[in-house]
């Protein structure tokens, strides 16, 4: 098995509530990209890190980066003790020629050679609840032959779907729809979906298959991963494992709150 952290987005939301805060409370976030913020004193990959560690069996955990932000995933690699850790460059310099979320995990398959073993994508802005069990988790994604890729998923309250992408699913968890941003009446489910998966090798083709599709789509119709759940589910089995929730450091009221959850965690 492999691990995939997508770190290679620009964080232009961030970016700007920073500049637009007058306090100067946050400038030492400034220039900073999403995984290397500093949450209750650790960088958010290291909080990964951790999580992976344990793992023996697994053999890669690769940082998907872009080219402004190279140099600092290198130099968080050179004071980190992790060998299994490999930085990859994308090579984009701009948020306008991201390659997209799934055109990183595309990227990162192929150039970081994981095409023959089940991958752990991780979102590298988003962090889980403190309660998960990456053990238990990575066991349920392995004990099915069907299963094909696994996903993590909480609720979230009832006024809330126009805010997520919201997975649907029968009594088993398997994944049965997808809707992005509904509103509250167009959806019964209360259910969304952080960019924790497990993906079985075979799913890669897939993925191939998907962006080829929307090869002269506009980067919003590739992007977020959600998308690629939408265009699977009907395809391979998707299940869905409950965790109590999760956070995502996209804006800086999300990161001040992981921050203040995650002090003396």
């Amino acid at each position: 098995m492999n691990a995939l952290i997508l770190a290679a987005g620009y964080g232009t939301r961030l970016q700007r509530d920073l500049e637009n805060d007058s306090s100067g409370k946050y400038d030492h976030l400034k220039g900073l990209p999403k995984a290397l913020l500093p949450i209750g004193g650790q960088a958010l990959i290291s909080r990964w890190v951790k999580l992976l560690s344990p793992l023996e069996r697994l053999k890669k955990v690769v940082v998907l980066s872009n080219d402004k932000y190279f140099h600092q995933f290198e130099e968080w690699k050179s004071q980190n003790d992790f060998q299994k850790a490999i930085i990859l460059n994308d090579g984009t310099k701009s948020n306008e020629n991201r390659l997209g979320a799934i055109g990183s995990i595309q990227y990162a398959v192929k150039t970081g050679q994981l095409e023959n073993e089940p991958l752990l994508v991780i979102g590298g802005d988003t962090l889980l609840d403190v309660n998960f069990d990456m053990l238990e988790f990575l066991e349920k994604a392995e004990a099915s032959s069907q299963l094909q890729t696994y996903v993590t998923a909480y609720k979230i309250g009832e006024q809330e779907t126009t805010k997520y992408g919201i997975l649907e699913t029968d009594g088993a968890g398997l994944m049965t729809g997808f809707r992005e941003k509904p509103a509250p009446e167009e959806t019964r489910s209360r259910i969304a979906c952080p960019c924790f998966y497990y993906f079985k090798a075979d799913v890669f083709v897939l993925i191939d298959d998907f962006l080829r599709e929307k090869s002269g789509a506009s980067l919003a119709e590739r992007d977020a991963t959600g998308l690629l759940l939408r265009y699977l589910y009907d395809k391979i089995q998707i299940y869905t494992c409950p965790i109590a929730g999760r956070f995502d450091v996209g804006n800086l009221k999300q990161y001040i709150e992981a921050d203040n959850f995650f002090k003396d965690r």
